[in-house]
């Protein structure tokens, strides 16, 4: 059981979530499935760099130079940096996309909820140690409800699948004594939220 919670934690680690949404969104069964093949290059190498490449090598390089201990950043103090850093990239992708780039709206509202998610994560990591893969599941559970609302077509495949994988991911890190049950719950309400926001307002 250990080390399926472990496969779980690392393959839907919260910045491998968006390149996970974006492939299903350009080449799963969506309105978006269509869109010319540079097209959907352009718009997996940004949001692939800038919500998940530039944030693992900042990380990685923070490790490197003993800026914090490990990967898996257990305590408040060794996430707090990694995280604020994680923000700042995602603004800058949040900046490029909304100024110089021509991304599908759903694309668009990820770059948004990914960037709300982790600056509500910043400021609460100054007080708290939150879950991170909490707000990844909460995120990832409103982003497909929402998108299949607002596209009217069948989500249902989609949805029971990212309700599972949100259940087992919140199990996962409660089980590898990763976090305290509140921990998790707010991290899963603070996902809902920014994303609730990013994708209603």
């Amino acid at each position: 059981m250990k080390l399926i919670a472990q496969i779980f934690s690392v393959l839907f680690h919260p910045l491998l979530a968006p390149i996970f949404l974006v492939l299903y969104m350009l080449y799963g069964d969506t309105p978006w499935s269509f869109l010319p093949s540079p097209y959907k290059t352009a718009t997996i190498t940004s949001i692939g760099l800038g919500l998940s490449v530039m944030p693992v090598t900042i990380i990685g390089a923070l490790i490197a130079i003993k800026v914090v201990k490990d990967v898996e950043m257990k305590s408040k103090s060794d996430r707090l940096i990694p995280v604020a850093m994680t923000c700042l990239s995602a603004w800058f992708e949040f900046y490029l996309t909304h100024s110089s780039m021509q991304m599908p709206v759903p694309m668009l509202r990820l770059v948004e909820s990914f960037t709300l998610c982790t600056t509500a994560a910043t400021i609460i990591t100054f007080f708290w140690k939150i879950s991170l893969h909490g707000i990844c599941a909460g995120a990832m559970l409103v982003y497909i409800c929402i998108l299949g609302t607002m596209s009217q077509i069948d989500f249902g495949t989609p949805l029971v699948v990212i309700i599972c994988i949100s259940g087992i991911l919140c199990w996962a890190r409660l089980y590898l004594q990763s976090h305290t049950p509140m921990q998790v719950l707010v991290g899963f309400l603070v996902g809902v939220a920014s994303t609730l926001a990013s994708m209603l307002f």
